[in-house]
């Protein structure tokens, strides 16, 4: 039971970081960016073991990161030039960079062991297994102090730029011309996003990042486009999908991150058919 409570608490703090992030990603019709840097940071994520082993999480974090932001510099630099669309600039980035990471895997392989099948999958049932020691007693599995402190970092991030990400989300033109810096904001923003999924890929796998990064925020985003009532509407979808998915899970003996996306995708579909029927009453 208490392996339970930390299985679903650890998924649910990950899956509100997530969410939040994600509100602005699918404002800003940039819900993919989740997915292109869940794998762009792969690169940063074997430099990082190479150099300083994966016990060292601060390197392993500051890492993967800056592989992220790098990525978002590209996507950012092709699309300027207006030489090639959106999504051919997103896909050609996260592209390039996953390879040069399966590469890097490839010629490293002999020296080392890279577990990459758990990074990109992860399993969110071996959650309890690593624990940390305060004082000589357990006080609970690594990976959910992480996500705590990552969804403190993450909330207080939202909390204190509401105003400018919600500005620069909904009419950039007007934010410009009251002297914010848009661009600066935007990188400020796909930073965190990247520490959202470097943080939690670990744990939980960059498929079930990318699912609670892009649905949750677009079930909530089909129901309402007021910023507040968005956030409320997603954290609460992000924490049911977790909860209902780890039960789902134990109920079938199926995998609990798979049966977590499922749920999210159950709940984006009860959206959009209570969207469908309110259109035609």
């Amino acid at each position: 039971m208490l392996d339970a409570i930390w299985i679903i608490s650890t998924g649910a703090l990950i899956a509100l970081s997530c969410a939040w992030v994600g509100n602005y990603l699918v404002i800003r019709k940039m819900s993919m960016m989740g997915d292109a840097l869940s794998h762009a940071i792969l690169p940063g994520l074997v430099i990082a073991y190479l150099l300083f082993g994966m016990e060292n999480v601060f390197a392993y974090i500051v890492s993967c990161a800056a592989m992220g932001v790098v990525s978002v510099a590209l996507i950012d630099l092709f699309k300027r030039n207006k030489l090639i669309s959106d999504d051919i600039a997103l896909g050609l980035s996260f592209t390039s960079l996953f390879a040069i990471g399966v590469i890097l895997i490839s010629l490293f392989a002999g020296k080392v062991h890279l577990d990459y099948d758990h990074v990109l999958y992860g399993e969110i049932a071996h959650v309890p297994l690593d624990v940390l020691y305060l004082n000589g007693e357990i006080i609970g599995p690594r990976a959910f102090w992480i996500a705590l402190a990552m969804a403190i970092v993450i909330g207080l991030f939202v909390f204190i730029a509401f105003r400018i990400l919600n500005v620069t989300s909904f009419n950039p033109e007007f934010a410009s011309l009251l002297g914010i810096n848009v661009r600066l904001w935007h990188y400020i923003l796909l930073s965190m996003v990247s520490l959202v999924v470097v943080v939690a890929f670990e744990s939980v796998g960059a498929i079930l990042v990318v699912s609670f990064l892009i649905i949750p925020s677009a079930s909530a985003f089909l129901l309402s486009d007021q910023l507040r009532v968005m956030f409320t509407l997603s954290s609460v979808f992000a924490v049911a999908a977790t909860s209902v998915g780890y039960y789902l899970a134990y109920v079938t003996n199926s995998s609990i991150a798979a049966s977590m996306a499922l749920c999210s995708g159950l709940i984006f579909i009860l959206s959009f058919a209570w969207k469908i029927w309110l259109r035609r009453t």
